[in-house]
C-alpha cells in the first residue's frame, strides 16, 4: 500500500500549496504530510508568493460566484501563506470583477454585499 507521502511527494509545489490552503478538503494526517513535503524543498519565496495569490484568488472567485449576497455574508478565508490584510484586498478585488461582470442584472444585491468586507 502506498503511504500519503510517495502518493504526494512528487506533486507540483502549486498543487502542494492548493492542498495547504484548503485544508478542509483533506484529512489533518494528510495536510499534515503535504507540509513535510513542502517544507523539505526550497521553494523562492517570491515565487512561492505568486502562487500563493493565483490560488488564493481562485478561491476566492470561487467563493463569490457561488454566494448569495442576500442569505449569506462574506467570510474571508484564512491563507497559510498571505496575511489577512492579503487576502481581504484579493477579496475586494474579486468582488469588484464580479460586480462589473454582473452589471447587467436589474437589482444590483452585490453593492449590498461591499459592507461586510
Amino acid at each position: 500500500m502506498i503511504s500519503l507521502k510517495e502518493r504526494h511527494q512528487d506533486k507540483e509545489t502549486h498543487e502542494l500549496v492548493h492542498m495547504i490552503e484548503h485544508p478542509e478538503d483533506y484529512t489533518e494526517e494528510c495536510i499534515e504530510v503535504i507540509h513535510e513535503i513542502f517544507n523539505s524543498r526550497e521553494v523562492d519565496s517570491d515565487k512561492l508568493h505568486d502562487i500563493a495569490v493565483k490560488v488564493n484568488t481562485a478561491r476566492a472567485r470561487k467563493y463569490l460566484l457561488e454566494l448569495d449576497p442576500l442569505q449569506k455574508e462574506i467570510k474571508v478565508h484564512k491563507s497559510h501563506f498571505l496575511k489577512k490584510e492579503k487576502v481581504k484586498k484579493i477579496y475586494k478585488q474579486q468582488l469588484q470583477q464580479t460586480m462589473e461582470e454582473k452589471k447587467d442584472f436589474r437589482f444590483d444585491v452585490w453593492s449590498y454585499a461591499i459592507g461586510a468586507i
